[in-house]
């Protein structure tokens, strides 16, 4: 009887692990490559390079922007002409070709410390205690990015559309179709295509 109640109950616990791994992975973005991005406005002479920030459906300043609340910035570049290169931004839509999630740390950095430093710690800190995030903890903050990467044949220097926002603990945080859209207001707008 007491072999049979084990056997259930491993089972049981088995099972409950597998479908937890199972839905355990890799985020999905709130938009994918069926969905299009309509500009409503022009920018003119705009240099290489540039970012056009929104939040709360204003354009607004890269310094003035709250980070822990949802925003987005429209990218800028043409690769061949460089830094002495002014491009513009008129009304029209865009299709999304891929999509990319990204979380950063506020430790972040290049190579394989930017992997520990994602999970919590960093290899190359250290002190007479021992490594610092022993003593520190965890990063202070993430940063979930949703980049959506851009096609036009008419505006080939608009090259993506990236909403992000700060969270203090690693999850699922991702900015939403719903926060994306308020942080840029009417002036772009995120559309499922065919709609």
């Amino acid at each position: 009887m007491k072999k049979s109640k084990f056997k259930y109950f491993a089972i049981l616990l088995l099972s409950s692990l597998l479908s937890a791994c199972s839905t355990t992975g890799k985020p999905v973005a709130a938009v994918d490559n069926g969905y299009r991005v309509a500009v409503k406005q022009a920018w003119e002479a705009l240099p290489n390079y540039s970012r056009i920030y929104f939040q709360g459906g204003q354009q607004a300043p890269y310094q003035s922007l709250d980070q822990w609340v949802t925003y987005c910035s429209l990218y800028l570049f043409n690769r061949d002409r460089q830094a002495d290169y002014l491009t513009a931004v008129t009304e029209g839509e865009f299709a999304i070709k891929q999509v990319n999630i990204y979380r950063k740390s506020s430790e972040s950095s290049p190579g394989i410390n930017g992997l520990f430093a994602s999970l919590g710690f960093d290899l190359h800190k250290t002190s007479a205690s021992g490594p610092d995030w022993e003593r520190d903890g965890p990063p202070s903050y993430y940063l979930y990015e949703v980049e959506m990467k851009l096609s036009s044949a008419d505006q080939p220097d608009l090259k993506s559309l990236s909403c992000a926002k700060k969270w203090n603990v690693r999850g699922n945080y991702y900015p939403t179709l719903l926060e994306m859209q308020r942080a840029l207001g009417e002036q772009v707008t995120l559309t499922a295509a065919g709609v």
